[in-house]
């Protein structure tokens, strides 16, 4: 997976300066892998890049993501296939083995199990897959923008925490606590009040690593 300076530029990087410094480049036209902004800035601000890629190349990164956690609403539920059978859905329909009409399907039958689990854990989890499901049955010439990109990631990775830490903002659960949970990189609050968040992001590292 690569981009350009002039990419990361028009989705408003933050981390830009940071980037060139450390790999001393300042065209605009200059190609950067998603793996050099990886290593130069880390895990959150390479996720953050994933949405200057085609959608299809990250879906399989959603579904990645969101199953990490599927084991939280299976536990709870375990004669309950349909969040499973969504990520194996989007991984089908990535290799052309099923249509969008029933991957969409999949993703009505997901939303269901969600809306039926009774904790934020289980909720949360099978929410995660949700959204992997959502975006990847999305049209490419509506989810391929940079904004939509964007939020696809966000919301499996932010769903994925609150699983494991459902006391996040419950009562706004999910979508008032995303822009907290992804500020969340002070190593103090990590270590004490959210150690699981910063596991997790190390977790998500290295699933991301499969794909770029």
């Amino acid at each position: 997976m690569k981009t350009t300076l002039r990419e990361l530029k028009e989705i408003d990087f933050e981390g830009y300066d940071k980037l060139t410094s450390n790999l001393k480049i300042n065209d605009p036209d200059t190609e950067v892998s998603i793996l050099q902004i990886l290593k130069s800035n880390g895990i959150q601000d390479a996720v953050y890049t994933l949405q200057t890629q085609e959608y299809k190349n990250y879906n399989l990164f959603n579904a990645d993501v969101a199953e990490s956690v599927l084991h939280l609403f299976e536990d709870e539920y375990p004669d309950d296939d349909r969040p499973r059978k969504g990520i194996e859905g989007i991984r089908l329909y990535h290799a052309g083995k099923i249509t969008w009409d029933m991957l969409d399907g999949l993703k009505k039958d997901v939303y269901a199990a969600s809306s039926a689990a009774r904790t934020y854990a289980s909720s949360a989890a099978a929410n995660s897959v949700y959204y992997a499901v959502y975006y990847a049955a999305g049209y490419p010439t509506y989810y391929s923008t940079y904004s939509t990109s964007y939020y696809s990631v966000i919301n499996v990775i932010s769903t994925s925490i609150i699983a494991i830490y459902p006391d996040i903002h419950p009562a706004y659960y999910p979508k008032c606590a995303i822009d907290y949970i992804w500020c969340i990189d002070d190593e103090y609050i990590l270590a004490n009040r959210y150690p699981l968040v910063g596991k997790k992001w190390k977790e998500i590292e290295i699933i991301l690593r499969k794909y770029i």
